[in-house]
């Protein structure tokens, strides 16, 4: 026969969550004292705690002694419901927090994206007229050294005869 133990502290951050002590644990806890069991200091008299064991794996029954413990039945299950509800909702605000931002992620890229693309457009724009522009200085330069070509022949040539009069 084995019998199993589980607590559920009524106050405090760790309220409505079970625990599930070993049952050596447990028996140790509530080790009646010395004055008797629902004496002041038995735990199973304490209503800041509510005690709950089962047999062979059957069903959980109510193992504190303290006036109302046997409402806490529903009551802590209740409990228990209320605290996993508050967990999901905040779950799903914490999901959709996350799904904010990566669309928020993403949607920066692409006003990034969108905006190198109109700079790249810009540029190439700016490649264009340059290329004209180098074309046209080209053209100036070719001109310039046609005008030189003709110098240098005549400086090849050699001075004329100096003529005296």
């Amino acid at each position: 026969m084995t019998i199993e133990y589980r607590r559920m502290l009524l106050f405090g951050p760790n309220a409505a969550v079970w625990e599930y002590p070993a049952p050596e644990v447990a028996e140790r806890l509530l080790a009646s004292p010395s004055a008797g069991i629902g004496s002041i200091g038995d735990q199973r008299n304490d209503a800041q705690q509510y005690w709950e064991s089962r047999t062979n794996g059957g069903t959980w029954k109510t193992f504190s002694y303290w006036p109302g413990a046997i409402d806490f039945w529903v009551r802590g299950r209740l409990m228990v419901v209320e605290r996993l509800a508050n967990d999901v909702r905040l779950l799903g605000e914490k999901a959709q927090r996350l799904r904010e931002g990566a669309g928020a992620a993403i949607q920066g890229y692409r006003d990034q994206i969108a905006a190198l693309e109109g700079a790249i457009k810009a540029a190439q724009e700016d490649e264009k007229r340059s290329k004209a522009e180098a074309r046209e200085l080209d053209k100036k330069a070719d001109a310039i050294r046609a005008e030189i070509a003709p110098i240098e022949r005549e400086i090849e040539r050699g001075a004329p005869e100096t003529v005296s009069v």
